[in-house]
């Protein structure tokens, strides 16, 4: 179940990268605003970040709504027929979650454009930390269902971060806060003139690191995603020592 969940979560984070670069372009167009205290100008640039992402990720969610009902996860997964609907409500929740996170994270891009990434860091330790508690509940209260599982990663932290949007767009951030009425169409050119080169990075990031379990999951089964993810882990803090330096 680790398996299927790890790979799924992985094919969900794929679209990601259909931001085609909002995100960082976002982040250094409200940076320079900011430094030429032009704080209009950067309510601009956040407003049409956050309308253009939220459209995005309508239409995504839509597209889904509608594809969803002829895909066969089991088959995509390569697991048991009997995941069958399981796997599909699973699909659905995660991918709603997606779609909120992809608007709602951007409060994150605000908040290191600003030199806060601490706090932008906190959000994620915060989030991680109750989806934690909220699977050792899960797991005194039930047999592990993936239902159960999906819906706790991908609802909790999404629900820290709408929290973070409304505390910190109400006081911090107040000069901020995205309103429909500033968003404009010229302002999306010179974020994306920015965000494409990010844009391809993110694109080679993804070949590099979000497919591996995917091939495994087809080639070798679920079991096998499972084993390679813990080896992975162990790991993994071997390349966070090189990324300190």
């Amino acid at each position: 179940k680790y398996g299927i969940w790890i790979t799924l979560s992985s094919i969900i984070a794929w679209l990601s990268f259909f931001d085609i670069g909002l995100g960082n372009g976002l982040k250094n167009k409200f940076a320079e605003a900011i430094a030429k205290n032009e704080h209009e100008i950067a309510r601009i640039y956040v407003s049409t970040a956050y309308i253009s992402i939220g459209l995005i990720s309508l239409l995504i969610l839509l597209i889904f709504l509608i594809v969803n009902s002829f895909l066969d996860w089991t088959k995509i997964l390569n697991c048991s027929p009997n995941y069958y609907y399981e796997l599909k409500w699973l699909a659905l929740i995660v991918v709603i979650c997606f779609c909120l996170r992809f608007v709602f994270q951007l409060i994150g891009v605000i908040l290191a454009a600003n030199q806060k990434s601490a706090m932008n860091s906190l959000l994620d330790v915060i989030g991680n930390f109750l989806a934690l508690l909220g699977i050792y509940i899960c797991m005194q209260f039930s047999k592990g269902s993936l239902l159960y599982i999906g819906a706790i990663l991908g609802v909790i932290p999404v629900l820290v971060l709408i929290t973070a949007n409304g505390i910190l767009f109400t006081k911090n951030y107040k000069k901020y806060k995205p309103t429909i009425k500033l968003f404009n169409f010229k302002y999306i050119k010179d974020i994306l003139r920015l965000g494409i080169n990010f844009f391809i990075s993110q694109i080679a990031s993804l070949i590099l690191y979000q497919t591996a379990n995917f091939i495994i999951i087809q080639y070798l089964g679920p079991k096998d995603v499972t084993q390679y993810n813990i080896v992975f882990k162990y790991f993994s803090p071997i390349v966070m020592f090189f990324g300190l330096k």
